[in-house]
């Protein structure tokens, strides 16, 4: 465990710790501005874990709230005493015991007996089972879960009697740590179903004034935290959840074909690549979820820039994007004439706000970024890093003669090194 920060910042970090304990320590304090604290010292701090960095998130502003608490009625507070504080609240969440919980997610997914009767998909290792309305009455509390929509004022958004309902086991340190993880699951299964679903696909109703979402397959809003006895424990709201407004139809061929493809991406094996295609699927499913033109436009054309290696390090501009993507299809004359304009209305989205973005701009980026996935999809198991696929961008355009001369002059350099 490694915990830095800039020493530039080593009086701010020390003004915020006396600050936060000032309003621990106080029947009058202000919870909003511990709050910010707590936030700002996160972005301050930086924490690596086997030398992956921890993000900002949920999880690493816990992890400091609970230094601070555990720090407030020190003597002489320093910087350093904190960061060592905050090191060993780290390693003894580490050692916690893991604990196994059942997550259950309703899902918009009208019941289907041969979904329910494949019982259940395996998802890089983690089975998730499907199960309908009857069988969660009989094997889980769903007392406990009735009564927490009553609770959060959801009563209209009652547990659906037609509706696949997906349980995922899972093991973890604490809940927040538990859901996190069979979140990730839920959401990349999903990702998977709409991108087999709604994949060239596209918004015909050219004489619609109003911009229609896609209809897509998604898990509510609300998730169900049970322990292992399948008892109650508490609910918590899914970040890429939503009402249930319309129920989404999956037929039996459907779940051949689904099959088939949870099944090829669990035999590919676990690279730089494959992460990159977890991003892209998920930005995939973000997409569909958006009922703004402008941000359903943008997070397609996220995963161009995604799958094109688009970063700071590697100073690639946005042309450089347009010409990645079009090394990779098919395409003629007119196709990049569209590409361009479609390149012009993502600069002026991002640098001059909102403009009009139509039925048919989201579905060029919606096919394009489909046609990247696919290529990202078949090479997974070919090319392993990033650098690999960097380079072969780079070569992607060069002709077949100066390709092979490259060839003899990198055989003749791994000769000159021996």
């Amino acid at each position: 465990m490694e915990i830095k920060f800039d020493s530039k910042h080593e009086g701010t970090i020390l003004k915020l710790l006396n600050e936060a304990h000032k309003i621990l320590n106080s029947t009058r304090g202000n919870p909003i501005r511990y709050e910010d604290i707590i936030y700002a010292l996160a972005h301050l701090i930086q924490i690596e874990d086997d030398k992956k960095k921890i993000e900002h998130n949920r999880r690493k502003r816990e992890f400091i709230r609970i230094a601070v608490e555990n720090s407030k009625n020190y003597r002489k507070l320093s910087v350093k005493k904190f960061i060592k504080r905050l090191d060993i609240d780290i390693n003894q969440f580490k050692n916690k015991p893991l604990k196994e919980f059942w997550i259950v997610f309703p899902s918009n997914i009208e019941n289907n007996k041969a979904f329910i009767n494949r019982r259940s998909f395996t998802l890089d290792g983690t089975k998730i089972y499907m199960r309908n309305y009857m069988q969660i009455q009989k094997n889980y509390d769903i007392k406990g879960m009735e009564s927490a929509l009553v609770t959060l004022q959801l009563i209209r958004d009652y547990l659906p009697p037609s509706t696949i309902y997906f349980v995922i086991k899972q093991r973890g340190r604490d809940i927040d740590e538990t859901l996190r993880k069979a979140n990730k699951k839920i959401q990349l299964f999903f990702s998977l179903l709409n991108y087999y679903k709604l994949q060239r696909k596209i918004n015909i109703i050219i004489f619609q004034r109003e911009f229609l979402p896609f209809k897509i397959a998604h898990p509510l809003k609300y998730a169900f935290i049970l322990n292992e006895k399948k008892k109650y424990v508490t609910y918590a709201f899914t970040f890429e959840g939503k009402n249930l407004q319309n129920s989404f139809r999956l037929t039996n061929r459907d779940l051949t074909n689904i099959t088939k493809l949870v099944k090829e991406y669990n035999a590919k094996k676990e690279s730089d690549i494959k992460k990159l295609l977890i991003n892209s699927l998920e930005l995939y499913m973000t997409a569909l979820q958006q009922t703004n033109p402008s941000m359903m436009f943008l997070n397609f054309w996220q995963i161009l820039e995604t799958i094109a290696l688009k970063s700071e390090e590697r100073n690639i501009r946005m042309d450089e994007v347009k010409k990645r993507f079009l090394s990779v299809i098919k395409t003629d004359e007119v196709m990049k004439i569209v590409t361009e304009e479609i390149l012009q209305k993502r600069n002026k989205l991002v640098h001059l706000g909102d403009i009009d973005i139509d039925y048919q701009d989201i579905n060029y980026i919606k096919i394009f970024s489909e046609a990247f996935i696919k290529f990202l999809w078949n090479i997974t198991d070919q090319l392993y890093t990033e650098s690999m696929l960097n380079h072969y961008f780079k070569l992607k355009n060069i002709n077949d003669k100066d390709l092979m001369e490259l060839g003899k002059v990198i055989k003749k350099l791994f000769s000159l090194r021996k």
